[in-house]
């Protein structure tokens, strides 16, 4: 059983940079993990990795044994695997949006597909209204960058190549996203897809 308990109440000053909150901590099967702040969806715990690392574990079905509980008590946790947060959230849609397709290849096209869209309407935002979110939307690129570095055609220059082929008949805006607008939409993927390839170059996840 797991269970967080805080000291940060309602009102509490918490700005975008991850620090860890003292009062913060997991109990997890009669130990307490410290829990960092938030920083972002793309780094959403900072430098720290230990605890989205025991998150990962944990919603992989891992085994979380009596000497890693140890091993965090004492602050000498072993770093095993990366930890962005796309893996995580991942982890967390899969058994809600497991309906919605068959398989599980068709479940992943699934979730970077929204990952994609998520993005791709926070850059719209931050045009819109003139807000640059410290590239928030860069911090939605998703694993699909890790396994399409040498696909020939990657999955966000498909969305943007299914948009303008559908144009306004497009699913999201038919369902009023980017205002209904066909230009707003195509501006917004083609600065995603812009991204994605830079990321992809640098193997970013």
């Amino acid at each position: 059983m797991a269970a967080l308990r805080s000291d940060v109440h309602a009102g509490d000053d918490l700005d975008d940079r991850a620090t860890p909150l003292s009062g913060t901590q997991l109990e997890l099967h009669g130990h307490s993990v410290p829990v960092p702040r938030v920083l972002s969806p793309w780094t959403p715990f900072g430098d720290e990795w230990e605890f989205p690392q025991l998150l990962l574990g944990v919603l992989s079905g891992h085994e979380v044994t009596e000497e890693v509980l140890i091993a965090y008590d004492r602050g000498r946790p072993s770093r095993v695997q990366d930890t962005p947060a796309s893996d995580s959230l991942e982890l967390i849609l899969t058994p809600a949006a497991r309906r919605f397709a068959i398989g599980d290849a068709e479940l992943q096209e699934l979730f970077f597909r929204a990952e994609i869209l998520i993005s791709a309407l926070i850059k719209d935002w931050e045009t819109a209204s003139g807000t640059a979110a410290w590239g928030l939307a860069e911090h939605w690129i998703g694993g699909h960058t890790k396994i399409e570095r040498y696909a020939t055609s990657p999955l966000p220059e498909r969305m943007l190549q299914e948009l303008e082929n559908a144009s306004h008949s497009w699913w999201p805006l038919q369902g009023g996203a980017f205002g209904g607008s066909f230009e707003r939409a195509q501006a917004a993927l083609q600065a995603y897809v812009e991204l994605a390839v830079e990321a992809r170059s640098r193997r970013r996840l």
